[in-house]
């Protein structure tokens, strides 16, 4: 049976070794995985102004790139898991173009060039393959890329179709960079790949180097135009966001520039090779191992186990002897070369791979490289061919382990946006167009304010006639350090590409949420003066929190799209607490109560893990005094209080309230006499 199996299993097959490589790394965990950093804008420019939104959103640095948008919202849609498998798919024709490409320039290295190609689909530098919106463009390009450069080297070995393959290569070339300017550099490449072609028929270094001349002069002039448009012709509407900076400083003054600049390009190149396989290698292991760290070792020991059986059904052969050492010998050069052409474009404007948690983008044109070179090397240092599939199958499994742990990462920063999203719709189910959300940091790591603001504008229905967005969001840190609020101005401007916003200090709300004091998102009250562990800059901007900017609109029945909000979750403790919250600032008491009620049936009480923050229960105990239980709201405050004492002032603001409005018997319940409420000043909070 296996034999048969052999004997009909070809190096074709290529791709589909990639397509499940790529399927089983990125494909599994595509269902859990959502939106993030630039998605949320370029999302909402298409909801907001249509496919239009996209011209106009790129229009600062990159005018003709919306292209690709268009194209694919127009065929699949805006979904959250649609774009996860478009990028997938993405990935995976870029990995079969390059396999397509080099079995061109190398035909005799199959068995090679798979794996390289195999080790290029899970390579561990670039890990932000989740923000699928945002990097699906650089993933394409790479398809785009490896076809023009596939179709140039079918036009050297077809002498007859020259022209006609060089005109597709050089039509695909345009459109690849009408999207971004990363690859730029690695066109570049050109002239050594017809090099290296041509060495197979013309022996004399000269003759080839006319001919490689001859035959890179049309990809010269287009990319020289293309350089010469982009620098001087182009005019932008705003500074140029990607201007040469590093080049130019360079010119200036050399002796300044020229160390910072050999340092960049000898940690960047040293990184993509070699530093960018630390994490991977170190697999994760840590004293707890969670189930995620089990299951992305299950993931990498499945892609080694592909490989392996991949390369014992197929019958390519490895090169061998002076067929092996002129390849390698190619193969190398080629690869250092992609990488210091690949970072090129990031290096010139004063970039650098490892600049912030996003800046591995900037690795991407290199990848191929690095994955050729690794590749090359271990040719070069095994003896069988064996040697070489278990070895860069090893390499395989690790990196695909740790694609598969960052996605785990983004799979987490998703759950906290839904669960942030969702307890901000609970808790304002509508919101006054002009209000801007602080938080003291930001609420989601590396994700971007401008991000959450695009979200929050998705999340809440746009006014008619507006041209400016409806929200934005804000930090207290740093922008409002050592300042009180009577001190800051006013106005509040934002604007990111397209998007901007105008709005008052005043038309705002504050959020916050700390794991170690809380369970869920609160929009701040003047009851949260008192709170014993909120930050001091919170509680001096708690005067700006307006709640009035919170609305319940009657009859509305609006709920967040699911294609990109994810369907609503399970009614937890969050759910309660934010709908009291919202029945708190309407005074909905009878409301209120039956929502403690149920809270209280569904097992949630102060000494509950999920439920065990006595300030997510205050306004629950209001509600049950001034419905006439008093026995309950006495309980959950001494309950409230057991559970941490310092919540004492904030407790009995509340008993004193309700003995202000004169309800009767609060003086008469435990709760007066348990928490001290008469020893304390009365606070006026609402």
């Amino acid at each position: 049976m296996l034999k048969k199996i052999r004997g009909r299993f070809s190096d074709q097959f290529s791709p589909l070794l990639f397509l499940c490589i790529c399927a089983a790394c990125f494909g599994i965990l595509a269902p859990t995985l959502g939106f993030y950093w630039d998605d949320w804008a370029k999302t909402l420019v298409n909801i907001l102004y249509g496919m239009q939104g996209y011209w106009d959103y790129y229009a600062s640095d990159r005018p003709y790139s919306g292209w690709t948008h268009i194209l694919l919202v127009t065929l699949f849609g805006n979904g959250r898991v649609t774009w996860q498998l478009i990028n997938l798919a993405l990935r995976w024709a870029g990995v079969t173009a390059m396999w397509w490409s080099l079995t061109r320039l190398w035909p005799r290295a199959r068995f090679e060039i798979s794996l390289a190609a195999a080790l290029f689909a899970v390579y561990p530098v670039f890990t932000q393959q989740a923000a699928a919106v945002t990097f699906h463009q650089q993933i394409m390009q790479y398809a785009l890329y490896f076809v023009s450069m596939g179709l140039m080297i079918e036009a050297l070995r077809h002498p007859r179709r020259y022209w006609l393959f060089t005109i597709f290569s050089l039509l695909v070339q345009a459109v690849q960079l009408t999207v971004t300017e990363y690859f730029v550099g690695v066109e570049l490449l050109r002239p050594l790949i017809i090099w290296f072609v041509l060495a197979e028929k013309e022996p004399q270094l000269l003759l080839r180097f006319k001919k490689s001349l001859r035959v890179y002069i049309p990809y010269l002039l287009f990319i020289a135009a293309y350089v010469y448009w982009r620098m001087f012709l182009f005019k932008l509407p705003n500074a140029d966001p990607h201007q040469i900076t590093m080049l130019q400083s360079l010119l200036q003054n050399p002796i300044a520039a020229l160390p910072q600049w050999i340092e960049t390009v000898l940690v960047d190149s040293m990184y993509v090779i070699l530093g960018s396989w630390a994490p991977a290698v170190g697999m994760g292991i840590s004293a707890d191992i969670v189930p995620s760290g089990w299951f992305s070792w299950a993931v990498g020991a499945l892609l080694a186990g592909l490989m392996g059986a991949y390369y014992y059904l197929t019958r390519s052969k490895a090169l061998d002897g002076p067929d092996q050492n002129r390849w390698v010998l190619q193969a190398i050069p080629l690869g250092l070369v992609t990488i210091l052409l690949g970072c090129m474009p990031a290096w010139v404007t004063g970039r650098s791979v490892l600049d912030d948690y996003h800046a591995n983008r900037f690795a991407l044109p290199a990848m191929f490289g690095a994955a050729l070179l690794l590749v090359a090397l271990i040719i070069w240092l095994t003896r069988t061919r064996w040697q070489a599939v278990l070895l860069t199958a090893l390499l395989v499994g690790v990196s695909g382990s740790y694609q598969v742990r960052m996605l785990n990462e983004y799979r987490w920063i998703w759950s906290d946006q839904q669960d942030f999203f969702w307890q901000l719709y609970w808790r304002a189910p509508h919101l006054e167009p002009g209000t801007a959300l602080f938080f003291q940091k930001e609420p989601f790591p590396n994700q971007g304010l401008f991000s959450t603001s695009s979200a929050v504008n998705l999340l809440y229905p746009q006014p008619e006639g507006w041209k400016k967005l409806a929200y934005w969001v804000y930090t207290l840190e740093p922008r409002y350090l050592g300042k009180l609020p009577e001190e800051a101005s006013p106005n509040l401007n934002s604007t990111f590409r397209s998007l901007s916003f105008s709005g008052k200090l005043n038309d705002s709300i504050v959020l916050h949420n700390d794991p170690a004091y809380s369970n869920c998102w609160w929009v701040l009250d003047r009851r949260d003066q008192l709170h014993p562990y909120l930050p001091d800059i919170l509680k001096d901007y708690i005067v700006v929190s307006d709640l009035s900017q919170i609305h319940v609109l009657i009859g509305e029945d609006r709920q967040p799209p699911p294609d990109l909000f994810g369907e609503e979750p399970t009614h937890e403790w969050c759910y309660y607490f934010e709908k009291a919250e919202l029945a708190y600032h309407v005074q909905d008491w009878e409301g209120l109560a039956e929502l403690g009620r149920d809270a209280l049936a569904a097992g949630y009480a102060p000494d509950q893990t999920a439920s065990n923050v006595p300030r997510e229960w205050l306004s629950f105990i209001e509600a049950f005094a001034r419905t006439g239980d008093m026995e309950t709201a006495s309980a959950l405050s001494a309950a409230s209080f057991n559970r941490d004492p310092e919540y004492q002032p904030m407790l009995c603001s509340v008993w004193n309230h309700l003995a202000d409005d004169q309800l009767a018997g609060v003086k008469d319940t435990q709760a007066w006499s348990t928490l001290g409420c008469a020893q304390t000043d009365p606070q006026h909070h609402s």
